[in-house]
């Protein structure tokens, strides 16, 4: 971990007083966008085309009104999609997350379509209904309808991205998360400071940085707590770009 030398940081030793001599942090802002848009579609993103297996595409069956999945939202590790039926016989939709193995007992080990040679993966089945799920990935969601009552409607994997980022993990001194903490973090675009960004971590001391739009920022972070600030690296995983680290933050008064 490294110190800004611009930030008097609550060390990690006996200290007494905690000062924030770093950037001020100001109000969190909401405009402008500070983080790039998912590259996602209403309707996803087909991997292959169609053929005898598969001769739909969801992106024909929401224009026709069939059997479909469709974007819901996408955060960092996190995708969100609606199953759509629209009558009144069973449409199953498989979901793969960051290109898993097959899960052969997903259905008893039973294969529904034998058409499909590629192992079965777990699957949702809706019936003149819609379901709205929420999947964690680091990188992305894969769906295909390859068993049903219709056969026409059936497509081959279509992807869903979760938004490329990093989820950072808030410490005190001792190593315990700081569950229901608010602070703000902000990063550096080209030297100057982009507008801080409100957070409160999770039940697990956890919170989510998307990927900066800026081009050239330097891949660090500067975290603020009850007026204490440090800045941490943040190391990038070059699959899903996203990385766990660690604020290390005292909570100081």
């Amino acid at each position: 971990m490294k110190y800004s030398p611009l930030v008097l940081a609550c060390a990690l030793f006996a200290v007494t007083a905690c000062e924030d001599a770093g950037p001020p942090t100001g109000p969190a802002s909401a405009a402008p966008p500070l983080f790039a848009v998912g590259s996602n579609t209403l309707t996803g993103d087909a991997q292959y085309g169609t053929d005898v297996v598969f001769p739909s595409t969801n992106a024909a069956n929401n224009t026709n009104g069939w059997a479909r999945v469709l974007f819901v939202d996408a955060a960092v590790g996190g995708v969100t999609l609606n199953f759509v039926s629209t009558r009144g016989f069973a449409s199953c939709f498989e979901y793969r997350i960051d290109d898993e193995a097959p899960t052969s007992s997903s259905n008893g080990g039973n294969n529904w379509n034998p058409a499909i040679t590629d192992g079965m993966w777990l699957y949702t089945c809706q019936n003149n209904s819609s379901l709205q799920k929420t999947f964690t990935a680091q990188g992305h969601v894969d769906i295909r309808m390859s068993f049903g009552a219709e056969t026409d409607e059936r497509f081959n994997w279509t992807r869903f991205y979760a938004l490329p980022g990093y989820a950072l993990t808030l410490h005190d001194e001792a190593g315990n998360p700081l569950a229901g903490q608010a602070g703000v973090f902000k990063y550096r675009c080209g030297g100057s400071w982009a507008p801080s960004v409100a957070f409160t971590t999770d039940a697990n001391g956890k919170f989510s940085l998307e990927q900066p739009a800026c081009a050239n920022w330097d891949k660090k972070v500067t975290v603020t707590v009850n007026q204490t600030s440090r800045e941490q690296d943040v190391t990038v995983n070059p699959v899903f770009q996203t990385a766990k680290v660690n604020a290390n933050l005292k909570s100081c008064t």
